[in-house]
């Protein structure tokens, strides 16, 4: 049996923080926000994002830099909608304190990196409720895969 979090306050007091307004009001940088900022088109920087060869080093890096400023992250669900490509792969970890299980997730999550797939993982601390619901959510992100680690 693993050991529990010896602050639950703390970690309720942190999931509090994340889910507050200040953190769900905030808008997320576009695309367009990204090129108004390096005075490119969004088409171009479109093409950065999916690694084309056919931009140029000084193009590139003015894109690059204008999204590290904005701090813009890539919409994995827009990309998987607009090439019909979904790119991650569902994890159903029955016990995250098992160190075998855990292993297990580490060198599924190397060969999904390998691949080109992100994880999306869901812990069911051993309960057969939430590992219905963690399932319903997993399947209703539209992975790829699911993958159940468990002892049964």
């Amino acid at each position: 049996m693993g050991q529990r979090c010896r602050s639950p306050d703390l970690l309720a007091g942190m999931m509090r923080n994340v889910l507050s307004n200040r953190y769900a009001e905030r808008v997320p940088v576009t695309q367009s926000d990204v090129a108004a900022r390096a005075g490119v088109s969004r088409a171009l920087v479109s093409l950065v994002f999916r690694q084309a060869p056919n931009v140029s080093a000084q193009s590139r890096a003015k894109v690059l830099q204008a999204a590290e400023d904005l701090g813009y992250r890539p919409n994995m669900l827009a990309r998987s909608l607009a090439s019909k490509k979904v790119r991650t792969v569902g994890v159903l970890l029955n016990d995250i304190t098992n160190p075998f299980f855990v292993s297990m997730y580490v060198e599924l999550s190397h060969a999904a990196e390998e691949s080109g797939y992100d994880v999306l993982v869901g812990p069911s601390l051993r309960s057969v409720a939430q590992e219905r619901t963690l399932l319903g959510t997993l399947l209703g992100h539209r992975v790829a895969g699911l993958i159940l680690i468990s002892p049964l």
